[in-house]
């Protein structure tokens, strides 16, 4: 496990060949193979450690993703309806469901195979958006995108990881919009870059958990 998590090949090689499990899990249920994707250290070749090791089977991951106007308080341009219109009709579900699913094929390694229904997936994955609103007087309107993200393995049990991402209008990643028009594309430009840090802390916890099989 050392050894693949610092990317040192020739050793894993070696090990493997000395009778070395590389199904064996530490005691956060990480195997070699998961320290040599999700914590790499040093600087040794990790692709190489990678290739030598077997890849876990892909779970099956099922996506329920919503999205909540609490955090729309105020607007310097209407009220919250209007700019709870003017939200929904930028479509922040499909958006994030559309990035995803791209990242997932893309930079994501394909670690996970999307699965159209709960009842067909091991886990899933519920995000929750918060695009939020406030008038800031002259200043006018300060927005921010939060997403609240929890994956359960089955129906009922406890969840694997609990975590928001992004932050609110309090927080550093806050920008100002001069008209409802600048709407689109600031909560655009929030929505894509949620989907890496997402995907990774959902698999990496997936894996540990063991969630391949049922």
């Amino acid at each position: 496990m050392l050894a693949a998590q610092h990317g040192r090949a020739s050793t894993v090689e070696l090990l493997l060949g000395r009778g070395a499990n590389p199904a064996a899990r530490d005691h956060e249920g990480s195997t070699a193979y998961m320290l040599a994707l999700f914590s790499p250290a040093g600087r040794g070749d990790h692709e190489a450690v990678l290739k030598l090791l077997p890849k876990p089977p892909r779970p099956k991951l099922a996506l329920e993703v919503k999205w909540s106007a609490a955090g729309l308080a105020s607007s310097c341009f209407g009220t919250r309806e209007e700019i709870s219109r003017v939200v929904e009709s930028l479509r922040p579900v499909e958006q994030f469901l559309r990035e995803f699913g791209a990242y997932v094929q893309s930079s994501g390694r394909n670690l996970v195979e999307l699965a159209g229904l709960p009842a067909d997936a091991d886990a899933v994955l519920r995000a929750e958006l918060r695009p939020a609103a406030a008038c800031a007087a002259q200043a006018g309107d300060n927005l921010g995108l939060s997403v609240a993200v929890e994956v359960v393995l089955q129906p009922g049990s406890k969840a694997i990881l609990q975590r928001v991402f992004g932050g609110g209008v309090k927080g550093l990643r806050s920008q100002t919009a001069t008209n409802l028009g600048q709407y689109a594309p600031v909560f655009a430009a929030w929505i894509k870059p949620q989907a890496a840090p997402i995907y990774w802390a959902a698999v990496a916890e997936l894996y540990r958990a063991g969630g391949a099989s049922k």
